[in-house]
């Protein structure tokens, strides 16, 4: 959102009051990532807002994102909620027009992708934009990692970087297949990948967050 367009409570989705909920994901090790950074308060949903992206990390707290009129262009939103859906409060969302996707790792750290990959680790108070030389078509977090599929060259590269810091770095058990498709939940990573001509496609999984990866079918 942007602080200096004027904004009013739409029809549907009303603003409310920032409420703390606890974090979802557990606890990080300091090696991995920093203490909880508190959540922004928020200020009013824009008028006109249309979600078009969601995603969450609790049955109460989850975020949207998609356009809404303003008064200085682009006009890209992000709007949370934190009971639920009961109220809304919105939040700044990066400067770009070229992201069409919003993931959470948990309450502080958030990411907006594709083409392009912005950062937030302070619950979307800031953002970042993060380079890693190709465009992002894919993104998955599971604390205390985030995944992304990079299309380099037309190929796909599986990267992954711990949740609270921008460190991106390729899985090495994933060099030579170039990735399509990307599924993490807790431990586990499923990537689908594709020959080079693309007319055969194969499943690769990790058990143990990117560290190894079998080639199943």
């Amino acid at each position: 959102t942007h602080p200096h367009a004027p904004v009013a409570k739409p029809a549907k989705v009303a603003p409310g009051p920032a409420i703390s909920s606890p974090r979802s994901a557990p606890a990080a090790s300091a090696s991995v990532a920093a203490a909880p950074t508190a959540i922004p308060a928020g200020g009013p949903v824009p008028a006109g807002f249309q979600p078009q992206s969601f995603t969450a990390i609790s049955e109460f707290t989850w975020w949207m994102m998609g356009p809404a009129p303003c008064s200085s262009p682009p006009c890209t939103s992000i709007v949370r909620t934190v009971n639920g859906g009961v109220s809304f409060v919105g939040l700044h969302a990066p400067r770009t027009t070229a992201v069409a996707n919003l993931r959470f790792a948990d309450e502080s750290d958030g990411y907006a992708f594709g083409p392009q990959l912005w950062s937030t680790h302070d619950g979307g108070q800031t953002w970042q934009r993060v380079h890693l030389n190709g465009d992002v078509s894919e993104l998955a977090a599971a604390y205390p990692y985030v995944f992304a599929i990079v299309l380099r060259d037309g190929h796909g590269v599986l990267m992954r970087s711990p949740v609270g810091v921008d460190r991106w770095r390729q899985l090495s058990g994933t060099v030579g297949y170039p990735f399509t498709g990307l599924w993490v939940q807790g431990k586990t990573v499923l990537a689908e990948s594709q020959n080079l001509s693309g007319s055969n496609s194969h499943l690769m999984v990790s058990p143990d967050r990117g560290r190894h990866f079998t080639r199943v079918y």
